[in-house]
């Protein structure tokens, strides 16, 4: 039962990283969809600023073509942040993100997607990718649809992968130390009841940089395993120096690099060799894809290696490490002041509150939008209510003015019979 609970909790884990993974990768795939509807909309842009111009330098009504203009304007501001400028001939420029050029009269530009190193190959956003200077333009991307999916996948996914990543490591780390401490029915001892293992000597992931001049050279392993922070760490090198930086708690530790070097810090220990360039850059974790791998390291056959017992023989109904490994629940693992299930509880409570957040942003930026094109509208929007009181207006002015010449004219005959 106890294994087969293991093994169910295990899966759960694996499952919920799996769709977190699969969830970053549709939004991958929208952002380059995404790109392609932006292009698209920038093309037909300026192929409707030629139309216009060419219309209105003939007198022709062109106010049709630009309410459609302006409907594609609507469309593209709800992809990507623009601004957008008419000149006297009646022709719109585009600029987006910021600074990209996207459409001058009857020239359009597009946008393209290059995959990032640095960021699981995923997809950055880059301006004018055929030209020979395609510019990064990804953290200039403020608003509109764009911006949510990027935002969505490299902060809000990618911080709550991490996160299981750290409850997955330290709940197999924290209770293979205890049960490596203790003696299952056979005297087996010593052996672990999750994996990954988390043990002295196995390896941590380390991910160069891809502007770096050496991409290899740097091989960290686990230490100590009661030392370990369950925090992601960046090794750089500047003016002859390596630093070791924890990311989040900023804790550091530095020294002149002499080749070889090994060193250790917060329960890593790092090996580098080689020569290093300045900028030289190294991310390091010792958790990366714990939930991913997370799996019971014991098969259902072998219920007399877990290792309940404290004593290796006659342990028959000693349950005193099972006792201390339950016991787990309550010890403030994870920060130093969460226990598994209040983390795991921070993490859904996190969720929960961006998603709100979310929600009340929306509400008030769609509020705020339609009172805007509630204005609008009531300058150069038709009010049929309105239309129809003029006609009506108009209408009764002719008959005034009507009658008013039926009067004059009859008075003129009248007035040219008595003249007879």
């Amino acid at each position: 039962s106890l294994l087969s609970k293991a093994g169910a909790f295990a899966d759960t884990v694996n499952n919920t990283y799996s769709n977190l993974v699969q969830l970053q990768k549709d939004m991958n795939s929208q952002i380059s969809q995404t790109v392609t509807n932006i292009n698209s909309l920038t093309s037909q842009i300026a192929d409707l600023n030629v139309k216009i111009s060419e219309a209105e330098n003939v007198g022709q009504n062109a106010n049709d073509l630009r309410d459609k203009r302006g409907q594609l304007l609507n469309d593209l501001a709800g992809n990507i942040n623009i601004q957008s400028y008419e000149n006297s001939n009646g022709q719109i420029s585009v600029i987006g993100a910021g600074s990209a050029l996207l459409v001058d009269k009857g020239n359009s530009w597009n946008l393209g997607v290059k995959n990032n190193a640095d960021n699981n190959g995923y997809y950055n956003v880059v301006y004018n990718p055929s030209g020979s200077n395609s510019p990064d333009i990804t953290n200039s991307i403020s608003d509109g649809k764009l911006k949510g999916l990027i935002t969505i996948r490299d902060t809000t996914t990618s911080g709550v992968i991490d996160k299981i990543d750290r409850f997955a490591a330290s709940f197999a780390n924290e209770i293979n130390q205890v049960h490596r401490t203790g003696f299952g029915l056979d005297g087996s001892t010593g052996l672990n009841l999750f994996t990954p293992a988390l043990e002295a000597g196995d390896a941590a992931s380390v991910s160069a940089g891809s502007a770096n001049s050496n991409k290899s050279g740097v091989n960290v392993s686990i230490d100590d395993p009661t030392k370990l922070t369950y925090q992601n760490y960046e090794l750089t090198f500047s003016n002859g120096s390596y630093i070791i930086k924890n990311k989040t708690t900023n804790n550091l530790q530095s020294n002149v690099y002499a080749d070889p070097a090994v060193l250790t810090f917060e329960g890593l220990s790092f090996n580098i060799i080689g020569a290093h360039a300045d900028g030289d850059t190294f991310s390091v974790s010792a958790y990366k894809d714990a939930a991913k791998n997370l799996k019971v390291a014991l098969t259902t056959s072998e219920t007399g290696k877990i290792a309940a017992a404290s004593v290796g023989t006659s342990n028959t109904g000693d349950n005193s490490n099972a006792v201390a490994i339950s016991q787990l629940q309550d010890k403030l693992t994870l920060d130093g002041n969460s226990t598994f299930s209040g983390y795991y509880s921070s993490i859904v409570g996190a969720i929960g509150a961006d998603s709100q957040n979310a929600s009340s942003s929306f509400a008030a930026q769609d509020y705020s939008m339609k009172q805007t094109q509630n204005m609008r509208d009531s300058v150069s929007g038709v009010s049929l209510d309105e239309e129809m009181t003029n006609i009506m207006k108009f209408q009764r002015a002719y008959e005034a003015s009507a009658r008013l010449v039926t009067i004059g004219d009859e008075l003129l005959q009248t007035l040219i019979g008595m003249v007879k």
